[in-house]
């Protein structure tokens, strides 16, 4: 595993490090490579290329994405991506998608992401980011965990081949 740089709000801090992740806003051109990601990482239960320029215009869903910034100048590439919606008036903000290059897995690029993603939701005012996971998803339950996330429940059959999903929690309040 090698060590990366993770810069939030467009900066990179170390531009000659070829493993330099920048985490920012996705933008409405990224449609095409977010459905890309989406496709290679799951097999089901996948965000299609319309729900993706929906999210993107939506003002109650924050799209981020994790960039690998090259060492070309301008050269970045998505190696993930996460959506979490929020309505407005609501304390309650939930972890939709969050999807990893298989390039990119092992290199705590799912942490930085969850990490934006909580401090994001913290800043927009929520109290309480909530999410599910497949029960056979082994590595994301341990994410969920080490980031502070408690499991509250399970749903039966939630996903479209039958499979089961823990909901997590997390309060955004007092640091947590």
């Amino acid at each position: 595993m090698s060590a990366v740089t993770v810069t939030r709000f467009s900066r990179v801090t170390s531009s000659s490090n070829p493993d330099s992740i920048r985490i920012e806003p996705a933008s409405a051109e990224d449609w095409r490579a977010l459905s890309e990601l989406e496709r290679a990482s799951f097999p089901g239960d996948r965000i299609s290329p319309r729900s993706w320029r929906s999210f993107l215009a939506s003002q109650s869903a924050v799209v981020t994405v994790a960039r690998s910034v090259g060492a070309g100048l301008g050269s970045s590439s998505i190696i993930g991506a996460a959506v979490v919606l929020q309505r407005a008036r609501t304390s309650v903000a939930r972890l939709y998608s969050i999807a990893i290059a298989k390039s990119a897995r092992g290199r705590g690029v799912s942490a930085a992401l969850l990490d934006d993603a909580t401090q994001r939701m913290r800043d927009a005012g929520a109290a309480v980011l909530r999410l599910e996971t497949r029960l056979d998803n082994v590595a994301a339950q341990r994410l969920f965990a080490r980031c502070g996330f408690v499991q509250r429940g399970r749903k039966a059959s939630y996903y479209e081949d039958g499979e089961d999903a823990l909901l997590y929690q997390k309060s955004l309040w007092n640091g947590g």
